[in-house]
């Protein structure tokens, strides 16, 4: 169903296709980190990366991964956004793990409820008040369109949403 609509969006738009090229997601990852670190600021909240090196290159299209991880950044800071939560940490972790690179979003919010962890990648499940939960559904299938896997798990102190691409070797 995701898939579906992200096809109709695309054509709506007029949406160039896919580009599958090298990429290293910790550049991808960096890059993101810097665009959205006035909103941080703005929060309150302390972005920090913990970023393995040298990491496998992925084939990819670059801007789908750029919306996948910004997507995964913003939710987590929305997660954060409730009053009273300190301290307010978000850290985007990358890894090479077999024949796969993985990149994990982490933070400090509430966690997810474990009833909803199931529905969470759901197209137009959401639990934000203006949310219309598209965001997830088109993570999930973009990183699965490359051959990926991507998933959630609550931590000790909040919530970490990741996914893992093959390596380009794979």
């Amino acid at each position: 169903m995701a898939i579906a609509i992200i096809e109709r969006i695309r054509a709506l738009s007029g949406k160039r296709p896919l580009e599958f090229h090298p990429l290293d997601l910790n550049e991808i990852a960096a890059d993101i980190l810097r665009l959205v670190s006035a909103d941080a600021r703005r929060r309150g909240i302390t972005l920090q990366s913990e970023l393995t090196y040298p990491l496998p290159m992925v084939k990819a299209d670059k801007v789908c991964l750029q919306q996948v991880i910004l997507n995964l950044i913003v939710n987590a800071m929305d997660a954060m956004d409730q009053p009273g939560r300190n301290p307010r940490l978000l850290t985007v972790y990358t890894r090479h793990e077999g024949n796969a690179v993985e990149i994990a979003v982490s933070d400090t919010g509430g966690g997810i409820p474990a009833d909803l962890m199931t529905r969470l990648f759901d197209a137009f499940f959401t639990t934000k008040k203006d949310g219309i939960g598209l965001g997830l559904a088109i993570a999930r299938s973009i990183v699965e369109t490359h051959g990926g896997r991507i998933w959630a798990e609550n931590s000790a102190r909040g919530a970490t949403f990741s996914f893992a691409l093959p390596t380009s070797g794979s």
